[in-house]
């Protein structure tokens, strides 16, 4: 667990602790918030304790969380949400579970959870791999480091030890970091390169991990499974010229429609900073008729909110029983923003 990690845990159980977790639920501006929930994978212990991003809950996480949110909270729709913004009325305690990439495990793992506990959730597909042996470009770069028997690899002119597992752990992440900050087509040759000095096998994309359109056709069916799009091949999107852009986004939403014969209104930006899209990519989304765009900026959304910037709280194996009742509080979000308020008047 990474220091940042360990300080929201740490500051969590102090929130939890002290009772002001519980007085925060109870104040009517911020339970009158949706929270929107992020998850990608939903995996079997083993997978979960190996994750190297992380991105991964297990399964019995996420039943408990799925129970404890449909007790606690009022789980629905992303679509559900739209039309309460637009109402100006968003109701108590209302809360979204997303999905994004389009793992099989979505449809394995957390599929049956959502629908045993009638919760609603959008899973955002990346639509070039789906149905295809093929990963995705940030699981292909970790994939070859934690192959290699090679001590040590060298990428945009730096050395990486890679000689234990934590050191790989952490030179998996700092690359993928600084692949996500290239141009789109620089990123392309930097992992080419790495997969030369990694000396992995071409056939290292054969993992199955990602879902079938048989397996995405079966859940949209289910009126409690919405499909949205998350581009053709997950690039960074502000990295990349803008008739590409559009490429990215018209391709994967003309394939979700042709397959499930429900054409998506909903999108996700790939890895979704502030940095990662523009209002040139919000106009274009706007042009290919989207709805809303979800992003990975923490935070709750409320009624005057931009719906092509919708924030979300991120949930992953780190994250134990009290830290996810902590975080999805929006309590986080609060304290920083009271904290950034006071050392503004402080600096003045």
């Amino acid at each position: 667990m990474n220091t940042a990690l360990k300080f929201e845990k740490y500051f969590a159980y102090i929130l939890y602790y002290t009772g002001l977790f519980f007085v925060y639920g109870k104040m009517k501006n911020i339970s009158n918030k949706t929270r929107i929930l992020m998850y990608h994978r939903v995996v079997e212990d083993t997978q979960a304790k190996n994750d190297v991003l992380p991105k991964m809950v297990t399964k019995d996480e996420f039943e408990n969380q799925m129970r404890y949110i449909s007790l606690k909270y009022r789980p629905i729709s992303l679509n559900q949400f739209l039309d309460d913004a637009k109402k100006g009325k968003i109701k108590k305690k209302s809360i979204v579970i997303t999905m994004d990439d389009g793992y099989k495990d979505n449809y394995t793992n957390a599929y049956p959870i959502l629908t045993k506990y009638n919760v609603p959730a959008s899973i955002f597909l990346t639509s070039g791999l789906i149905d295809t042996d093929k990963m995705l470009w940030f699981d292909e770069v970790s994939a070859m480091i934690c192959s290699t028997k090679k001590m040590e690899i060298k990428i945009q002119n730096r050395i990486f030890n890679i000689s234990s597992n934590e050191k790989k752990t952490s030179s998996i992440q700092n690359i993928i970091s600084m692949l996500k900050k290239t141009d789109n087509e620089e990123r392309l040759r930097w992992i080419k390169e790495l997969q030369k000095e990694c000396r992995t096998s071409k056939n290292l994309n054969n993992k199955n991990t990602m879902l079938s359109w048989k397996e995405v056709k079966e859940m949209s069916k289910n009126k409690l499974i919405t499909f949205g799009a998350h581009t053709q091949t997950h690039p960074i999107l502000s990295k990349m010229n803008l008739k590409d852009v559009e490429n990215e986004i018209a391709k994967s939403k003309q394939i979700i429609g042709i397959k499930t014969g429900i054409e998506p209104g909903l999108f996700s930006y790939p890895n979704g900073g502030k940095e990662d899209f523009n209002k040139d990519i919000k106009r274009i989304l706007k042009k290919y008729d989207f709805k809303c765009a979800t992003s990975t900026i923490s935070g709750l959304n409320d009624k005057n909110c931009d719906l092509f910037e919708l924030k979300r709280i991120g949930c992953s194996h780190e994250n134990d029983n009290i830290v996810f009742k902590v975080k999805i509080s929006g309590i986080f979000n609060t304290v920083i923003s009271i904290y950034k308020l006071f050392i503004k008047v402080i600096n003045k």
